[in-house]
């Protein structure tokens, strides 16, 4: 009851004052009777709803207790409450441990999944944002991205919620089908620029360089005259397959300007997001065949919204900018 805010047992003290039973003002404060009563008959005894000081528990830990608990936590952030209250030796239950730190401003949140980069790396990422920074906007318009992305026919990466009651649980409508071994997966290439979607195709059996060779031969420059861009910079990122010596052999030979991308970077790369868009939109469905999935998907590519792809271009400077702001580690993106 009384951790009401000020404001609120002060309205509770007004209401009643016009007339509200107690009952009425327990129901709109969402509080009992009683602690309504008690709001009104402190005000009439103190003519204040300000808390008295030593009111209240006494707090479970000390302050140097307090401080130990949030040191422990910054220093062992995949900590649990009960692992810091038992390396602290504590008296304390778990659940203070964990008011203790949510009072020091601190949550316990899933960890984000980023990619590991090495400290080599992380080099080649500052020496690629200090290069490509003060580029303009004119500059990413002319960039082709691409990528490879793997796409399951049952087997969702993403757990679905859905809105239904208790006994429903087992209702088809309300079920995310899953098949073992995911049902089977595909693998397509794809790319995009700031002015629009290329061909989106299918890969068929193993990777390789020839066969990256190949899908460059017959999609790349199909891509880039689709998009109006019979010039253009072209990105892909450091597998092993793309700098094979038949991939550098097809760049010289119908001399394509290749952007210096660095190692360990998806986020430098705004296809990635287009990926989890599609990814996104194909979740929704429930395919019977590896042929309908590509068919989705080929469906939902055509139609991301173009506005979208502009907006993943122009966010290139900010992502550089984190880049140098973060040392070369990993960004928001």
């Amino acid at each position: 009851m009384f951790h009401k805010t000020e404001m609120v047992r002060m309205s509770i003290v007004i209401d009643r004052k016009n007339g509200m039973t107690y009952s009425q003002l327990a129901e709109k404060y969402t509080i009992t009777k009683s602690g309504a009563k008690k709001i009104f008959d402190k005000y009439v005894a103190t003519n204040s709803v300000k808390q008295q000081p030593g009111q209240g528990r006494k707090c479970a830990t000390t302050t140097r207790e307090k401080a130990r608990i949030v040191r422990e936590a910054v220093r062992n952030p995949t900590s649990t409450a009960a692992i810091i209250k038992e390396n602290l030796d504590l008296t304390v239950s778990t659940s203070t441990v964990k008011r203790r730190l949510r009072e020091a401003g601190l949550r316990n949140y899933l960890a984000k999944k980023k990619p590991f980069i090495s400290k080599k790396n992380k080099l080649k990422r500052i020496e690629f944002a200090k290069r490509y920074a003060s580029m303009p906007l004119d500059f990413w318009k002319t960039v082709i991205w691409s990528d490879e992305s793997k796409f399951e026919l049952l087997g969702m990466k993403k757990r679905q919620k859905v809105w239904r009651k208790p006994n429903q649980g087992l209702q088809e409508q309300f079920l995310q089908h899953t098949v073992k071994h995911g049902g089977g997966s595909i693998m397509v290439w794809g790319c995009f620029s700031w002015a629009g979607l290329g061909k989106l195709f299918e890969i068929k059996g193993k990777m390789t360089g020839e066969v990256y060779a190949d899908i460059l031969r017959h999609n790349l420059k199909v891509s880039a005259n689709k998009m109006g861009m019979p010039g253009f910079v072209f990105q892909q990122d450091n597998d092993p397959k793309h700098t094979s010596r038949v991939v550098k052999q097809y760049f010289e030979e119908e001399n394509i300007e290749k952007l210096d991308f660095p190692p360990q970077s998806p986020d430098l790369n705004p296809i990635e997001h287009l990926w989890t868009i599609l990814d996104a939109s194909v979740s929704k469905g429930c395919r019977k065949s590896l042929k309908d999935l590509f068919s989705e998907l080929e469906a939902h590519w055509n139609n991301v919204n173009p506005q979208k792809l502009k907006n993943l271009v122009e966010s290139m400077p900010n992502r550089l900018r984190e880049v140098l702001k973060n040392k070369g580690g990993v960004t928001n993106y």
